[in-house]
């Protein structure tokens, strides 16, 4: 019996682990003190996405490392999986086919509501 339990304790242990692996991550650039970029955040971690806030002293440099045209400039950048998405884009299209719904800039692609 006792080797029955530390099987099921592995297996769930392992289980565990595998889930929080496949959790993607995603890192959001957003100027300090904006309530909507906080509300964002917590719309891509309601649907599984790991995500590190990060407040730059200037979101400007952000913009042009990452190449983001000033006509789609957001109040937020983040990166999910080596793509960059400008705005509040909703979790659904982000996991959506990137090449059929989103614009190419540069070498990265660039989606914004």
């Amino acid at each position: 019996m006792q080797r029955i339990i530390f099987t099921l304790f592995f297996v769930l242990i392992g289980s565990t682990r595998i889930g929080a692996e496949e959790q993607p991550e995603a890192t959001l650039y957003k100027q300090p003190f904006c309530g909507c970029c906080d509300g964002h955040a917590d719309h891509l971690r309601a649907n599984g996405y790991k995500v590190t806030v990060v407040q730059p002293d200037n979101m400007s440099l952000i913009k042009k490392k990452f190449h983001v045209p000033q006509e789609y400039e957001g109040c937020h950048t983040t990166i999910i999986g080596g793509y960059v998405i400008e705005g509040h884009v909703p979790a659904t299209v982000v996991r959506a086919d990137p090449a059929r719904q989103w614009r190419p800039h540069h070498e990265r692609l660039v989606a914004h509501d």
